[in-house]
């Protein structure tokens, strides 16, 4: 599953260390600081920076999508007509 952000940035299902995780990609180093000014975990796996939105607090993902809402795509504005 994955949606895409107006943005450019993505929120994914993401299966790491046996766990499935909501994970931000598409972002630029320079969002780095802003995703997680708005509550989305860093962490550093096999040397590559990720960004994960936690699911025990609903604040986070709530803040982010007011920041990039979902973007439409062809078939949502044609199911919406």
């Amino acid at each position: 599953m994955r949606l895409d952000l107006v943005n450019g940035w993505k929120l994914k299902r993401a299966r790491v260390n046996g766990e499935y995780r909501i994970e931000v990609v598409g972002f630029q180093p320079s969002d780095i600081k802003r995703l997680a000014d708005l509550g989305c975990r860093r962490e550093i796996v096999q040397y590559a920076t990720r960004l994960f939105v936690p699911t025990a607090d609903a604040s986070v993902m709530t803040a982010l999508l007011r920041v990039a809402p979902v973007a439409e795509d062809d078939a949502d504005a044609a199911e919406a007509a």
